[in-house]
């Protein structure tokens, strides 16, 4: 008989030695403390339906129990309305019900899909689930009828999943659409042919990666490494395919909806800060898959370390609508 993988409260495999020692559990218990005052003050929020301090209070975390209602809140207010979500066709009925053999040749992106769903979220239970598996098509394929400029291309199914992980299916579409075509997060223009977006935030990137770490932006273009190497792997999808701590993983994307850019600039360069010494030593064939694979770094363990330095470089709004002055372009969130 399979022994099932051990999980944690996220649902994600617990990798390796899962006996905390004394100072993780305390720090744990520290954690669990803080996290049950913050769902009191998130309560409370609700309940009073006062978001003024929505913001700062996102930045210090949000409480899982919330999650999904605050993202929500954020991307797509229509899905806070049971009734109306009640009435919104299911996703699945948005799909042509053809055969395998017809859609190969007649929606060729579906090809991509189907590899894809094996490749996402490979870590998180759920993700193993017949039944979520095909939720995840549904949404992939609904959208790709929808948007069909763009149809599919690697990436967007991280985004997908990381909404199904929170909402139905239903909310989960409805938000992924949201992203992807509204103005407010413009998320399809990181996947349009020639990938204008990624184009775009790589020149803010290049202007703060200088800014911040010259010695290691020199080296870097010394040795021949250029930011298309690794921003792809970055910037197309958050971070989600990175297998960090998950608790990291939901911090960097509820940053990432609520500010969307900045958090990926900002959390760029934290990778760069927590391996300065690294990339001012090591040659390109040691420093890519650390750039590409970031998570596989020792460095990038402490998820509590790290939420403290995501804090430290946090680039506010008004230095991100300096950038793009500075880049001369056009401001997009």
């Amino acid at each position: 008989m399979t022994q099932k993988p051990k999980l944690d409260r996220y649902g994600y495999s617990v990798k390796g030695e899962t006996v905390a020692s004394k100072k993780e559990q305390e720090m744990a218990a520290f954690d669990s403390r803080k996290e049950s005052e913050r769902e009191l003050k998130w309560q409370r929020m609700f309940l009073t339906n006062d978001f003024s301090k929505l913001e700062t209070r996102l930045m210090k975390g949000i409480p899982d129990t919330y999650r999904g209602e605050v993202w929500k809140r954020l991307i797509c207010k229509d899905c806070l309305d049971p009734l109306k979500v009640s009435e919104w066709p299911t996703v699945e009925s948005l799909i042509p019900n053809i055969s395998e053999d017809k859609w190969v040749d007649e929606y060729e992106c579906w090809s991509t899909i189907e590899l894809d769903l094996d490749r996402t979220m490979p870590d998180c239970a759920m993700f193993s689930s017949d039944i979520t598996r095909n939720s995840l098509r549904n949404i992939l394929r609904a959208y790709s009828l929808l948007d069909k400029e763009l149809g599919y291309t690697q990436g967007m199914a991280f985004h997908a999943a990381m909404l199904l992980s929170y909402m139905d299916e239903k909310c989960a579409y409805a938000c992924f659409k949201e992203m992807m075509m509204s103005p407010n997060f413009g998320l399809r223009n990181y996947f349009l042919p020639g990938f204008p977006r990624l184009n775009e935030i790589s020149k803010l990137w290049k202007i703060v990666f200088e800014r911040q770490y010259k010695k290691i932006y020199q080296r870097f273009e010394k040795l021949g490494i250029i930011h298309f190497m690794y921003l792809p792997q970055w910037f197309l999808s958050a971070f989600m395919n990175q297998s960090f701590s998950p608790i990291l993983r939901m911090s960097i994307y509820d940053r990432f909806i609520a500010h969307k850019g900045q958090a990926l600039l900002s959390f760029g360069l934290v990778i760069i800060s927590r391996h300065k010494d690294f990339f001012m030593k090591e040659q390109m064939e040691s420093i890519l898959p650390v750039l590409q694979h970031p998570y596989i770094s020792e460095k990038m363990r402490d998820w509590r370390y790290l939420m403290k330095k995501y804090d430290q470089h946090w680039i506010d709004e008004r230095t991100y609508r300096r950038l793009f002055a500075k880049a001369g372009l056009e401001y997009f969130p």
